[in-house]
């Protein structure tokens, strides 16, 4: 049995890495976790600079620490103020086995898809407000569990249903809204391209003139998508409304900036990076907004701002001062 584990475990260290490089060949904060929200982000090393945008109050913040995790990651939050996200209890070489957790009401549970391959790798990246949360898991791609792949799912009710976009080598599921839409992002021998799947149909969603780097990653109410693209310029947020994709990018931004999520007010939030490192921001009626937790690194900060619900309440994720990540909470 041991030797079975291991050997899934080889295999699903080579799907991570063959994800990432897939996805943009880029370096993540760390590279032995493939985290599958951020599209195409190249993080080299920063020394520090002033930085030029609005911070936002540190008196809100609030850690979201899974007790015992190695590291956490909080991806959505729902009206409700439930919270998802990924953590993991190993480290070193085997910290890409992550599972998920809901927090609600001040308690962690641990969601793990039972169609995973012995406990590899699932991730929560979106919840609605029903309770409903999608994400992504690697498991098997044949009965024999000879080949192993990353597949979407969506918990509703209890039960878990696997997402796979038709002919597809991987799919990922990262956003949901209350109509139950769901959007994610797919590969195939053509490059990363990104769906739609609302009433059982899938829809590709690719951004106008951009082939295959295209990730839609958050979706509201109204039917609004977020997500990056990448062209020759660097990586841009877009946001698609009524069928019409407007560009997002940070004014500060330094050829990298990534939508992650939308709210129903159309509050967005997101990254970029500057001179100084990665932030979060807030992007409301026309204004950004620098998000970084207080007990960030100073050095070289490193933030995501993944969610945000009706209320405006933020979630996301940061390397503290010893480069461990920690989810945290922004209240308004």
């Amino acid at each position: 049995m041991k030797d079975v584990v291991a050997a899934l475990a080889s295999r699903a260290r080579a799907v991570s890495s063959a994800a990432g490089s897939s996805i943009a060949g880029s370096a993540r904060f760390r590279p032995a976790l493939v985290l599958p929200v951020l599209l195409l982000l190249v993080f080299p090393s920063v020394v520090a600079a002033d930085a030029s945008a609005a911070a936002v109050s540190t008196d809100e913040f609030t850690d979201i620490v899974v007790p015992g995790a190695a590291f956490t990651e909080a991806f959505g939050i729902n009206a409700r103020g439930d919270v998802v996200g990924t953590y993991s209890d190993q480290t070193g070489p085997n910290s890409f086995l992550v599972h998920s957790f809901v927090l609600h009401h001040g308690s962690y549970s641990t969601l793990d898809d039972p169609d995973e391959a012995i406990s590899l790798s699932t991730r929560a990246l979106g919840i609605n407000e029903q309770g409903d949360v999608v994400g992504s898991y690697v498991g098997c791609a044949v009965p024999d569990c000879s080949s192993i792949r990353l597949f979407g799912f969506v918990l509703h009710a209890g039960t878990y249903t696997r997402i796979d976009y038709p002919n597809s080598l991987s799919t990922i599921a990262q956003g949901i809204n209350a109509r139950g839409d769901i959007v994610g992002m797919y590969r195939d021998g053509t490059g990363t391209h990104s769906y739609l799947l609302h009433g059982g149909s899938y829809t590709s969603i690719d951004y106008p003139g951009v082939a295959s780097t295209t990730n839609a990653i958050a979706i509201n109410a109204q039917g609004d998508v977020v997500g990056v693209y990448r062209d020759a310029t660097g990586t841009h947020g877009f946001l698609l409304h009524d069928g019409s994709y407007t560009t997002i990018d940070e004014p500060d931004a330094v050829s990298v900036t990534a939508t992650l999520g939308i709210n129903e007010r159309g509050d967005i939030v997101g990254t970029y990076r500057d001179g100084r490192g990665q932030h979060g921001f807030l992007l409301r009626q026309g204004t950004f907004t620098s998000i970084d937790p207080p007990t960030a690194s100073p050095v070289r900060p490193f933030t995501l701002a993944n969610g945000i619900n009706s209320r405006g309440d933020i979630v996301g994720v940061y390397n503290d001062t010893a480069t461990t990540s920690r989810g945290f909470l922004l209240a308004p």
